[in-house]
């Protein structure tokens, strides 16, 4: 099975609609949608968020583990356009100095990225990477769940030098939906990861 964990609604809306997804019927703590391989929680803001959300999620799983985890949000870049989408490298917790590096088992088709976790919005953007907010606690609990190749995270730029942090919903939705054929790819060459990883383990 494969997890997906969102910061907002509004980042995981379109990809609940585009793989339709369910929403499962038990109490929890966090919102849970699956089809039965594909699963997406929603965490709220933050990484401590993210980090008590990919447990959360693990604990509910029961026997049926999942092999792979997927961070998918909205991020500030000092100079990237609004709407370009990027995949993370590496995952640097901008407090702790912490770091995080997915591996890439298949051949990548666009650049990747560092992201910067921070505890507040970016508006200064002093070093060249994307910034979010939840990343690197996604990171630190999934990495403790699987290897580094059935980890990542993917990033769509919201804001910029030039232009003010995203706060329109529905924005935040479109930006999202404008990126689903790469999400999309993205989650088919994450489950012939975990094929392969699961053949050789």
């Amino acid at each position: 099975m494969l997890a997906i964990v969102c910061a907002l609604r509004c980042e995981a809306e379109c990809l609940i609609e585009h793989f339709k997804l369910k929403s499962l019927p038990q109490k929890s703590l966090f919102p849970i949608y699956g089809d039965g391989e594909l699963f997406l929680t929603i965490s709220g803001l933050g990484k401590l968020q993210a980090a008590a959300a990919v447990s959360y999620l693990y604990a509910m799983a029961g026997e049926r583990s999942f092999a792979g985890w997927i961070n998918v949000g909205i991020g500030g870049h000092p100079s990237h356009e609004i709407g370009q989408g990027f995949l993370a490298h590496q995952v640097i917790d901008q407090g702790s100095l912490r770091a995080f590096y997915p591996t890439f088992t298949w051949q990548l088709k666009g650049k990747t990225e560092t992201i910067y976790t921070v505890d507040t919005v970016e508006k200064n953007f002093t070093q060249s990477g994307i910034y979010d907010m939840e990343a690197s606690g996604f990171c630190s609990s999934a990495f403790g769940l699987a290897s580094a190749e059935c980890i990542h995270c993917y990033k769509v730029i919201s804001d910029n030098l030039e232009t003010p942090p995203a706060k329109d919903p529905l924005f935040v939705k479109e930006l999202i939906l404008s990126n689903i054929a790469r999400i999309e790819e993205l989650i088919h060459n994450l489950k012939e990861t975990v094929s392969d990883v699961n053949v050789y383990s």
